[in-house]
């Protein structure tokens, strides 16, 4: 008898501060976030029904695998109005570190036929590392159509890293290996918006993302994005759903063939806004 269980869990939440200066065609801003998460995978195996004559009875095994991480970041942005309805936005935000965490725990339980022989093995590591983040770089339009809907559209682009790890320093020659597989890479996004009444928005989008390295993994993918918007003077909440399609493939080692690494995602959004 075999059973195996495997569960992931992820986790992440931020908060940023903005500052802008505006004047009537022109604004200047800044914005300090702060990031943070925590990611974990579980793989659990329990396996019985051994010959009665051996030493083993059953055995569970557990791996856990967790990392927990967190940045800050600075951003900095410019936005004009060149026409009555056509606005221009630039925005860069320079590379940053992030902090991460890793835990690695492998436990191994027997029961044995005889208790003299139950001995449990553990393995457990534990690493602190500095990432380096790429520098983010983005340029955007968005035009009024009347004085119920709109269109923008985003291009962003992701530079390229040296050293993917820089501390500690005896993981630095692997940071840059790591660095040699990634690439820099960009991300167009297309969206609209519709006034239906004076306090109630609709908003679609779409977003596509190339692959940030230089295999036919799942890091590109498409997103579609709807929502809903109720906003008064002081206040707002707004809804949002959006549906994400990775693409990819890995080709296996033992026999050559490609396996398809296709996901899809959904997420639901509640953001509230409130102006004091």
């Amino acid at each position: 008898y075999r059973q195996v269980r495997f569960a992931r869990e992820q986790s992440i939440t931020s908060w940023s501060v903005p500052f802008a200066i505006k004047s009537e065609k022109f604004s200047l801003g800044v914005r300090i976030e702060r990031r943070d998460g925590r990611a974990q995978e579980r793989f659990t195996m329990t396996e019985s029904g051994f010959n009665p004559s051996g030493v083993t009875k059953a055995y569970q095994k557990t791996v856990v695998d967790s990392t927990r991480w967190g940045q800050w970041n600075i951003r900095f942005g410019v936005a004009a109005q060149l026409t009555d309805g056509l606005r221009f936005s630039a925005a860069v935000q320079p590379a940053s570190t992030a902090l991460v965490q890793w835990d690695y725990r492998n436990r191994v339980t027997p029961e044995a036929n005889s208790s003299e022989t139950n001995l449990t093995f553990e393995l457990y590591d534990d690493q602190e590392f500095r990432y380096q983040l790429p520098t983010v770089v983005q340029f955007g339009l968005a035009q009024t159509l009347g004085t119920k809907a709109a269109v923008s559209a985003v291009w962003v682009y992701h530079s390229k890293v040296d050293a993917l790890i820089s501390s500690p320093l005896n993981y630095y020659d692997l940071g840059r290996q790591m660095a040699d597989e990634l690439r820099a890479h960009q991300q167009f996004r297309l969206g609209g918006e519709y006034r239906l009444t004076e306090a109630w928005t609709a908003r679609g989008g779409v977003q596509w993302s190339e692959s940030g390295t230089d295999f036919d993994d799942h890091s590109s993918y498409q997103m579609l994005g709807l929502g809903l918007g109720y906003q008064e003077r002081d206040w707002g909440v707004d809804l949002a759903y959006n549906a994400l399609r990775a693409s990819g493939s890995i080709q296996n080692p033992g026999d050559g063939q490609s396996w398809d690494l296709g996901a899809n995602h959904q997420r639901g959004t509640v953001t509230y806004r409130a102006r004091f």
